[in-house]
């Protein structure tokens, strides 16, 4: 059985060949080819920091700030205990920690006022697991962030300094829901908070995604990925995958397949 990670899917469509590398690093590795390690990116971990801090909110409207906000910075660095990379809006681990505090303040001033997670299994419905069978042979998995009793939609926490389309992931989490006992009534949601220099206040953007078209993306991918992995598995040969040497993310910063011989156009480059 084939199982699809729903937070897979807008990858693969950037860079078919790193998002299988991530996802799929075993079945990679079986077959023959070396992946490198990679440091974890100041980015992902801030990002975790905060959507912990933000989970803990919710969990815990009664809890103090400095709580959430504590909670986070946890988080962060219990993510980036090793040696970490490094960018231009984060330059070290201090400011980080700063960061995560910042977004976290965001969250309580911006999102958590406005929503009201479902009790879902007896529980607060933020950090859901849910799984399904999209077909006899592949299995769908993700972790909702939040699914608000309000608006009756998922919600997904974005962190990072860009915003991206995230059609593919919001329609793997609808399609998800109704299977699960969660009933979609309205577009699925961006509740995304950038990450910004130490200093600015990261302003917080709503943005909701068609939902017809979130799963109609979400379910084309998940076919295209079972297809793909079929052909690897009786093949063997990489381009299986599409790579894409153009993405912004084709550096041995972000991507595991970078200069291997499992993505040998990018062997040389850097």
């Amino acid at each position: 059985m084939l199982k699809i990670r729903s937070s897979m899917l807008n990858g693969y469509l950037d860079c078919s060949r790193r998002a299988i590398a991530s996802g799929y690093k075993d079945m990679v590795q079986d077959a023959g080819y070396r992946l490198n390690e990679r440091d974890p990116h100041v980015g992902a971990c801030i990002g975790t920091g905060a959507h912990s801090g933000s989970e803990y909110m919710l969990r815990n409207p009664e809890a103090d700030l400095k709580d959430s906000i504590e909670v986070g910075i946890e988080s962060f660095k219990k993510e980036s205990g090793g040696d970490l990379i490094l960018d231009a809006l984060t330059p070290d681990k201090n400011t980080a920690e700063y960061q995560v505090k910042a977004l976290v303040l965001t969250y309580s001033q911006e999102v958590a006022p406005n929503v009201k997670p479902v009790m879902y299994n007896g529980e607060i419905g933020t950090e859901i697991y849910l799984k399904a069978m999209i077909d006899d042979e592949t299995m769908l998995t993700g972790h909702i962030d939040l699914f608000d009793e309000i608006g009756m939609a998922p919600h997904d926490s974005k962190f990072g300094g860009q915003n991206k389309n995230y059609f593919p992931q919001l329609g793997g989490y609808s399609k998800l829901s109704g299977p699960n006992g969660l009933t979609v009534k309205s577009d699925p949601v961006i509740d995304w908070i950038p990450r910004c220099k130490k200093g600015k206040v990261p302003e917080y953007h709503r943005i909701t995604y068609d939902r017809k078209l979130c799963e109609e993306a979400g379910m084309m991918i998940c076919k295209k990925i079972k297809a793909d992995v079929a052909r690897f598995l009786k093949t063997g040969n990489p381009w299986s995958f599409m790579p894409n040497v153009n993405s912004m993310l084709c550096s041995n910063k972000f991507c595991v397949a970078h200069g291997t011989n499992f993505c040998g156009l990018t062997r040389g480059v850097k």
